[in-house]
C-alpha cells in the first residue's frame, strides 16, 4: 500500500520495530509540537490493536509538520511537496484546432468547516459547436482542493428568476451536491493530472450542446482554518472538429448506508436491474471508463456487468481504495452495455476508526458508494440509477419522472404533488404542533397508503426531494404527530398487557378456590 520515500514517522515506526508503544507514542517524528499519540488520537498512550482510538476527529498527520504553510514546517515538507505529473493526452494533441479557456472561482474565503461544496455558473463557448476533449486543473490552494466536478446545464434548467443557475450562482456560494444542473461534464480529483477524453466520444458544448455549467468545489478544511481563501478552477480544451459521439455519464449506486462503528469490513451492494436498464436504454451503450467513489471508511470495491444473470466482466475493482487517490478503469476498446444488463456495485468498509454509526451523507464524514460510469451515445435523460435499500429508481424515465421499481409502488412527481397537498391540508407546517386531523391522516396513510405508508418508500421520497427545501418542510409536517401516535402505540400495548395480566390472575384465583 503506497510507495515513494517514507516520511519521518514512517521511518520511526519502522526504527521502533513496527510496533505502537508508549516510546513511539510520545516522540515528536515530524517537529512540529504534537507528539505521535496526540496526532493520532491516542494521547494517554493506551491504545492496542483492535480498540478504538481515544479520539477519533480532528486528527493529523504524524509524519507531516502542520501548519504545513508554516515558516517552521515549509523546510520539513519539501518532500511532499513534489512536482505534479505533467498532463499527456494524445488523443488532443491529434486532433487539429484546438482552443481552450479557464474558468475559475475568484479569490472566496473558504469558510472554517471541515467539508465545503461551493458552486459557481461558468459560461461556456457558445459562438460555436464543439466538444470538449480535455481539461487540466488550476490549483490556486492545494491545502484545501479535495475535487472539482463540473455539471453541463441543459437548455430546460436555464429558467430564468432566482432559481436559474446564471443567478443562483453567479458567484460562488455554498450548494452542498444541489448544483440546480445533473449532467456531469468533467472532474478532477487528488493526484489526477487532468481529464483526457476518447477519440470515439466527447461532450457536446456550445450552439447544439451545454451553453452553461455549474463548476463544484470540494474543499476540504479539516483544522478549521477561517483565513484560507481558494481561486482554483479548470483549463477546457475544446475543439471544432468533432468526434463521431456525444459523451455521457450516469451512475449506479447504494443511497441508504448504515456502517455500524468498529467493523474491520461491512458490505453495502446497489444494482442497475435489467427491468431499469430496459426502460433507460433505447439503445446499446458503451462504457469508456469507470471510478468509485465511496469517503475515508471506503476500503475496497468492484463493479461488474451482468447478462442474462451471468457475470460478464468486471469494469473496475480497487482492491485498495483510497478517497484521496480515486482510480480510473479505462477500457479500450469501450465496453458494450446492452438494454437489459445489470450493473452491480460493492463497496466495502472498515468502521473501526469510528464509535457511532455511520450513515449516508454528503460531508466527508459520512459515507457514499457509488460508480460512475463515463459512455456514448449520450442518453438525454440518463444521469442515475440507484437504489435506497431494496427499492430502486430508474431517473429521468417518464420524461422526467421518477419511477419507483417497488412492489407495484409507482411514484411520479404528479403523486408526489397530490400527497403533498393532502399533507398541507392537515398538517401544521411549523413540524411543532400535531394537529388531530393530522394525526389521523397519517395512521390513515401508514395503514392503507401502499406507498408512502411504507417507511422505506417514504424514506426514499425523502431522499429525493431533499434539494427542494418546499417538500422537505412538507414531510416534517407529516411526521410532526410521529411522537404522539408512538405513544398512543406504548399505551395501547401498555393496556392490553394490564389487561391480559388481570384476566390473567382472575383466571387463576378462579381456579385455586
Amino acid at each position: 500500500m503506497g510507495g515513494g520515500n517514507r516520511n519521518a514517522f514512517g521511518l520511526a515506526f519502522d526504527a521502533n520495530g513496527k510496533v505502537w508503544n508508549s516510546t513511539l507514542c510520545n516522540a515528536d517524528s515530524d517537529n512540529d509540537g504534537k507528539t505521535n499519540g496526540v496526532e493520532l488520537g491516542d494521547p494517554n498512550c493506551v491504545w492496542t490493536e483492535g480498540a478504538v482510538p481515544e479520539i477519533t476527529s480532528g486528527l493529523s498527520h504524524p509524519g507531516v509538520c502542520e501548519p504545513w504553510d508554516s515558516e517552521k514546517c515549509l523546510a520539513q515538507n519539501q518532500w511532499e511537496f513534489c512536482d505534479r505529473e505533467v498532463f499527456s493526452c494524445p488523443a488532443m494533441d491529434a486532433t487539429d484546432d484546438v482552443r481552450n479557456v479557464s474558468v475559475r472561482f475568484p479569490p472566496t474565503q473558504v469558510p472554517p468547516t471541515e467539508t465545503n461544496y461551493y458552486c459557481m455558473a461558468v459560461e461556456l463557448p457558445g459562438d460555436g459547436d464543439y466538444h470538449l476533449i480535455a481539461t487540466s486543473p488550476i490549483i490556486d490552494n492545494a491545502y484545501v482542493m479535495h475535487h472539482i466536478i463540473m455539471f453541463g446545464c441543459k437548455d430546460e434548467d436555464l429558467r430564468g428568476g432566482e432559481s436559474d443557475i446564471r443567478t443562483k450562482f453567479a458567484t460562488p456560494r455554498l450548494c452542498g451536491m444541489d448544483t440546480g444542473c445533473k449532467n456531469i461534464i468533467t472532474t478532477w480529483t487528488l493526484g489526477s493530472p487532468g481529464q483526457c477524453y476518447s477519440e470515439r466520444a466527447a461532450f457536446r458544448i456550445g450552439k447544439h450542446g451545454y451553453k452553461y455549467a455549474v463548476m463544484q468545489m470540494h474543499w476540504n478544511n479539516p483544522e478549521l482554518r477561517s483565513d484560507y481563501t481558494d481561486s482554483s478552477g479548470l483549463t477546457l480544451f475544446y475543439t471544432p472538429n468533432l468526434r463521431p459521439n456525444d459523451a455521457g455519464y450516469f451512475i449506479v449506486g447504494q443511497r441508504y448506508l448504515d456502517i455500524k462503528a468498529g467493523q474491520e469490513s461491512h458490505l453495502e451492494t446497489a444494482m442497475a436491474s435489467s427491468s431499469c436498464t430496459r426502460k433507460m436504454l433505447p439503445n446499446p451503450i458503451h462504457i469508456l471508463n469507470v471510478g468509485l467513489h465511496m469517503h475515508y471508511l471506503g476500503k475496497s470495491g468492484y463493479t461488474d456487468l451482468r447478462r442474462n444473470g451471468n457475470k460478464l466482466k468486471t469494469l473496475g475493482r480497487d482492491d485498495v481504495f483510497s478517497y484521496d487517490s480515486p482510480v480510473e478503469h479505462v477500457h479500450d476498446p469501450p465496453i458494450e452495455f446492452l438494454p437489459g444488463d445489470e450493473v452491480f456495485v460493492s463497496c466495502t468498509f472498515d468502521s473501526r476508526s469510528r464509535t457511532e454509526t455511520t450513515y449516508y451523507g454528503d460531508d466527508t464524514s459520512a459515507e457514499m458508494c457509488f460508480g460512475f460510469f463515463q459512455y456514448y451515445p449520450v442518453i438525454g435523460n440518463l444521469t442515475a440509477m440507484v437504489r435506497y435499500k431494496d427499492f430502486e429508481l430508474c431517473s429521468g424515465s417518464k420524461g422526467g419522472d421518477w419511477d419507483l421499481n417497488a412492489g407495484g409502488c409507482s411514484l411520479t412527481k404528479a403523486f408526489i404533488q397530490s400527497f403533498s397537498m393532502k399533507v398541507l391540508a392537515k398538517c401544521s407546517m411549523t413540524g411543532d404542533v400535531c394537529k388531530p386531523e393530522c394525526k389521523e391522516m397519517v395512521k390513515e396513510t401508514r395503514l392503507n397508503d401502499e406507498c408512502m405508508g411504507n417507511e422505506d418508500v417514504f424514506g426514499m421520497v425523502k431522499v429525493l426531494t431533499e434539494r427542494e427545501p418546499r417538500l422537505q418542510n412538507i414531510w416534517r409536517a407529516f411526521e410532526s404527530c410521529d411522537d404522539e401516535i408512538k405513544m398512543d402505540d406504548v399505551t395501547g400495548s401498555a393496556s392490553v398487557i394490564h389487561a391480559s395480566m388481570t384476566f390473567a390472575m382472575v383466571v387463576f384465583f378462579a381456579l385455586i378456590v
